[in-house]
């Protein structure tokens, strides 16, 4: 059985919890190899990966995806914001940096030349072919860089309209090697405060209170009502889209098949 692990951060009045729980793999839907265009020339800033240590299997690599074109800001892209005097998703890449000297790869596609003068040459920026594929599918057009299938580094893959500090680095990424072995994925959930859970991806866990899959908040819109509806909208744990993983584990093994199409 894969070892999955989930950190969960709840938040509360009085501060944050940390724990970790086993789950299941849950693969349905369509083949994402079917759909995912691998290819080296989509690679827009090869040299970019000669930055720090380079692909090694002991040196985890950042995945950003920032391909997405949003809507609360208009045309500009929600990962080049303001924020503090730097652009939105540089402060997870420079927070990332701090954590280890890894490379950075950034998924682009919405006005890709503004992301990309305004984050910085010292990233790897792959051009996406679908924005709004979701996250399976940007995250699988990372092995545009080749050096991921031979090299094996673990991947830690985030949102550019969000900022994950350094000590959030760190926990997953001590989460994830904890015990005798790593865990074949870690994920980063959140204990939301309603009714602050609407529109987020509940986690769903079953009798052992091992996470078994994710469900979406069209996905809960659409069941018919009844007691798992009813259980799924009440439920405040959420997903967080931060996640740890070695490349060959998401290409192999999660990489065939994507629920809903995303």
């Amino acid at each position: 059985m894969p070892r999955i692990r989930c950190l969960v951060q709840v938040c509360a009045p009085r501060g944050i919890v940390i724990t970790c729980q086993e789950m299941e793999e849950q693969t349905q839907g369509i083949r994402l190899g079917d759909a995912v265009r691998l290819s080296p020339s989509k690679v827009l800033t090869p040299g970019a990966l000669a930055v720090g240590r380079g692909v090694h299997a002991d040196v985890p690599v950042l995945v950003l995806l920032a391909a997405g074109k949003g809507t609360r800001f208009g045309a500009s892209p929600k990962c080049v914001q303001p924020v503090c005097g730097l652009p939105l998703a540089r402060h997870s890449i420079q927070a990332f940096r701090a954590f280890v000297t890894g490379p950075v790869l950034c998924l682009v596609h919405h006005r890709e030349d503004d992301v990309i003068s305004l984050l910085g040459d010292d990233v790897v920026y792959i051009h996406s072919d679908n924005p709004t594929g979701g996250t399976a599918f940007a995250a699988m057009e990372s092995f545009c860089v080749e050096a991921l299938e031979t090299a094996n580094p673990l991947l830690v893959i985030t949102m550019g309209d969000r900022v994950v500090p350094t000590s959030m680095f760190e926990q997953l990424h001590k989460t994830h090697s904890a015990g005798s072995r790593e865990a074949d994925l870690t994920l980063l959930s959140m204990q939301y405060e309603p009714p602050r859970h609407r529109g987020k991806g509940r986690i769903a866990r079953d009798a052992q209170n091992r996470v078994v899959r994710i469900v979406e908040q069209r996905e809960i819109d659409t069941m018919p009502a009844g007691d798992e509806r009813a259980g799924l909208d009440a439920t405040t744990e959420a997903n967080c889209s931060l996640y740890a993983v070695r490349a060959l584990t998401l290409h192999r093994r999660f990489g065939p098949t994507v629920r809903q199409g995303r």
